[in-house]
């Protein structure tokens, strides 16, 4: 179905017992407006891109920002083809696109081995991370309208402060260490990381394909099975 992803908006029609009757919303305008700035630039119009592009922007940000954006992405084509890697990534969070447009770009290589790099850095409070506190305290309090939330950013880490918020009742808990260990271990960023992704570029044959191919099928270098 087409239109922008809002609940609300959904038509629904539960069709099994495994299937939640959401259509998949496989267009959206923000979609349309940012493939159109892409092509223009990849033309050499980085000029008119930028038209396009700013519908997008101006929707989300204050029109300061927005003119910050148009003079950093604008001043060549390069400038705005990394724009576009940003933006879409900022825009289809979650929407299952972003693999295909790293694919597509030719950079899913880098990007994935810069993330591997990022995650292990996190893991480890190192690089960019580094400072990080180690707890972070919350306040879900029925009484409140919102969960509070501190110890997420560099800083948040004062004594009194924390012993004060312990004595209201805030509740503890180590996002980085579990039981004196990484929380975030090397095998779960390996579990999301293949050595050459732009091999490995499709999802593996499930298991009952592959039994019922008479040997004529198989998920091999870096795949595993799925089981059905």
């Amino acid at each position: 179905m087409f239109g922008k992803l809002r609940y609300e908006w959904m038509k629904r029609m539960v069709t099994s017992t495994n299937d939640d009757g959401i259509n998949w919303q496989y267009m959206r305008l923000a979609d349309v407006y940012l493939m159109a700035a892409e092509a223009e630039n990849e033309l050499g119009n980085t000029s008119a891109a930028w038209n396009y592009m700013k519908p997008v922007l101006d929707r989300a940000l204050p029109s300061a920002k927005v003119a910050v954006l148009q003079a950093e992405y604008t001043a060549s084509q390069q400038a705005f083809r990394e724009g576009i890697y940003e933006q879409r990534a900022l825009e289809f969070a979650g929407e299952a696109l972003r693999k295909q447009d790293l694919i597509r770009w030719g950079i899913i290589d880098q990007k994935m081995a810069e993330a591997k790099t990022k995650l292990t850095e996190l893991a480890n409070r190192t690089g960019y991370y580094a400072g990080l506190p180690d707890k972070v305290y919350i306040n879900n309090a029925e009484d409140k309208d919102a969960i509070e939330v501190y110890g997420l950013f560099w800083g948040e880490d004062d004594p009194e402060k924390i012993s004060k918020l312990t004595a209201a009742g805030w509740e503890s808990k180590n996002w980085f260490v579990s039981n004196s260990a990484n929380a975030l271990t090397e095998g779960n960023i390996d579990g999301l990381y293949v050595n050459t992704p732009s091999t490995n570029c499709l999802w593996p044959i499930w298991q009952c394909f592959i039994d019922a191919s008479n040997n004529q099928l198989n998920n091999d270098g870096n795949y595993g099975q799925l089981s059905d």
